[in-house]
């Protein structure tokens, strides 16, 4: 009897290997967009130390909750935050007065740190 050689087809496997790879590409090597520019979290916690270093007495600052009414935390999406917010602080007479600021950050690409662009304090 002769025996019949059982042929395998090329399509199965390369189909297979073509989902594969777009999966990992897909999974692991996409940009994932916004989130490579930091968060506005991350946004108004890097904003407090050059604010805490125009102060008069930067040891007494403090910041209210990211959540509070007069704390805004915006994103033109392009990785540039703007934060307005207050900072409490003791003044050069010892006194703890409300300064409102505003400061300008860029995140850098692929989160590896920021850079402040401006501080103003009102």
């Amino acid at each position: 009897m002769a025996t019949k050689e059982k042929k395998t087809g090329i399509i199965g496997p390369t189909i297979f290997a073509g989902f594969a790879l777009g999966f990992v590409y897909l999974v692991f090597l996409l940009p994932d967009g916004p989130e490579e520019c930091g968060s506005a979290s991350s946004a108004y916690a890097m904003s407090q130390k050059p604010v805490s270093g125009a102060l008069n007495s930067p040891s007494t600052a403090e910041f209210p909750s990211i959540s509070a009414p007069d704390v805004s935390v915006t994103s033109d999406g392009e990785c540039l935050y703007t934060v307005t917010a207050y900072v409490d602080a003791q003044n050069e007479f010892g006194a703890t007065v409300r300064t409102p600021y505003t400061a300008k950050l860029v995140a850098e690409q692929g989160g590896n740190g920021w850079s402040v662009l401006g501080v103003e304090l009102d």
